[in-house]
């Protein structure tokens, strides 16, 4: 094995190692994260609803899942807590509508929990607590809480059995280090999540095949789109009983009864302006999802909102309601995992990646000039995003990228620079051995042959020269040393620039003879 090959195989171990070590200490997670965003984006296709509905008697379709959620968003023309009548009528016109279940994911604070239990507020004069009751009356519809006021219920003896109207479950959207919400799960400390809960009376076949799945305690949350991408409809024209022209056209659909027939309705806010959830979430307005601040989610609310410029979209507008996350969460567990599951590849899978990146490059850098094996790194770069975007289309499988291409860039660099070190110091070598004896171009072929010399020789046809002065023996008895020495230096210079200029070597000098 040639030295110059062994040190990029050097190269090409050490770009796993440093890889691997930066791997188990986490140094680039969060880039991992970003670049996993990136390509989700890119591969994922927003819902577009379909723009005529004759196909579709009761049942609105984006491009491939059925829709199984609605957002209904609380807005400035409602005045906020509702009174009984409102709730009533609330309740009533989802029913009518045909909902499945409501979720509720508004605020309902510790002071307000610790006066109702305290008795401080009567129950005829607080609207949140004729709410409780009017939701405990209306046993036709189901109803789940994302915050649990404990004593408030005790107080009025409400019991929460596991089918009834009145449910609870675990609200809390969870952010990641980098403040990024990805990931879903099904309960929360032994409790069903707010999500779940309401797939499962939605769609309880597709929520229970999740409950056998392997991430169901973490799984990576597969958003539909940017912000706005779930069905919304407001408040107030929900209380109205009707939703206006523009809403059902948006969506495709010939009436509300076909928008939210058969669905889980989310209430909540959505707004900026309205601080009044979502219960257990820091940001009241809006977190951080993998469409944040990107292109994709930027030029979506610009045509949602009939802006002609996507630039007129600030990064603030690009966060999430804390209910639309929800809402997401919900769409997902109604549908089945083997269809929108999200996972990361193994340790294993991601190992053998990198392994095959690494040798790709040693390879390129050991046999192809710098500036091809340079090509090979950037064919490996674009190989890798396709291959990984395709996985993660095709088989919805998150495959490392960050690393093989770390890998491939330091087994590049380390290996260049070893096999540049190495040719260099044979070249020099090479050169300084034979210069005094060969033309300087056959000295330059030898070293950019890369091969060293042979110690044994090899056959070669050869044409041999032996020269010598005539009458040099009697020149010598009459010249003195001086000038004799003066002569022969000029003469085997002038021979030896002569044989160098027909690409000679020069074998030895014996006096005045020449052999070459």
């Amino acid at each position: 094995m040639k030295r110059s090959l062994l040190f990029v195989l050097l190269a090409g171990i050490a770009g796993f190692l440093v890889v691997q070590w930066l791997h188990s200490h986490g140094w680039f997670d969060d880039w991992e994260q970003l670049g996993n965003d990136w390509r989700f984006r890119s591969a994922n296709a927003t819902w577009q609803p379909q723009a005529s509905v004759a196909e579709h008697n009761d049942t609105w379709v984006s491009n491939q899942n059925a829709c199984r959620v609605v957002i209904v968003a609380l807005d400035e023309d409602v005045e906020w807590p509702l009174d009984e009548a409102r709730w009533q009528r609330l309740h009533e016109q989802l029913h009518l509508w045909g909902a499945a279940a409501v979720g509720v994911d508004l605020a309902l604070d510790a002071e307000t929990v610790e006066a109702l239990a305290a008795g401080i507020v009567a129950h005829d004069e607080e609207d949140e607590a004729q709410h409780f009751s009017v939701m405990q009356r209306l046993q036709n519809l189901p109803v789940v809480l994302a915050q649990r006021p404990y004593r408030a219920l005790e107080a009025q003896e409400v019991e929460l059995a596991p089918e009834a109207p009145l449910l609870w479950a675990a609200g809390d959207v969870v952010a990641e280090r980098d403040g990024v919400v990805r990931r879903a799960t099904l309960e929360q400390e032994g409790t069903p999540a707010f999500a779940y809960k309401l797939a499962e009376l939605t769609e309880r076949d597709a929520a229970e095949q999740w409950r056998d799945s392997r991430s169901r305690d973490n799984a990576l949350l597969a958003y539909v789109g940017p912000p706005e991408a779930i069905p919304r409809v407001s408040l107030s024209d929900v209380l109205a009983g009707e939703l206006p022209e523009e809403v059902l056209t948006r969506y495709g659909v010939r009436d509300a009864g076909q928008l939210l027939g058969n669905r889980a309705v989310l209430l909540g806010a959505t707004s900026p302006g309205l601080h009044l959830g979502p219960a257990g979430a820091e940001a009241v307005w809006g977190v951080r999802t993998p469409y944040y601040d990107s292109r994709e989610a930027r030029r979506f609310i610009a045509a949602r909102r009939g802006l002609d410029d996507a630039s007129h979209v600030r990064a603030a507008q690009t966060r999430m309601p804390a209910i639309e996350v929800h809402a997401n969460a919900v769409q997902m567990f109604t549908e089945s995992p083997s269809e929108v599951l999200l996972q990361s590849a193994s340790t294993e899978h991601n190992g053998a990646l990198l392994v095959a990146t690494c040798l790709v490059m040693v390879l390129g850098v050991a046999f192809l000039p710098p500036l091809f094996s340079f090509l090979v790194l950037v064919a490996l770069g674009v190989g890798l995003y396709v291959g990984t975007t395709s996985m993660l289309v095709e088989q919805r499988i998150f495959y490392s990228m960050l690393g093989p291409m770390l890998g491939a860039t330091i087994t590049f660099a380390f290996g260049t620079l070893a096999s540049y070190v190495v040719e260099r110091r044979e070249r020099r070598y090479i050169t300084q051995m034979f210069s005094k004896y060969l033309s300087p171009q056959v000295v330059k072929q030898m070293a950019a042959s890369k091969e060293p010399p042979k110690l044994g020789g090899e056959n070669r046809e050869l044409t041999l020269l032996f020269s010598d002065l005539q009458g040099f023996t009697g020149w010598s008895e009459r010249l003195g040393p001086e000038r004799l020495l003066e002569l022969l230096n000029e003469y085997l210079g002038a021979m030896t620039d002569v044989i160098f200029k027909h690409q000679g070597t020069l074998d030895k000098f014996m006096g005045d003879a020449v052999m070459a």
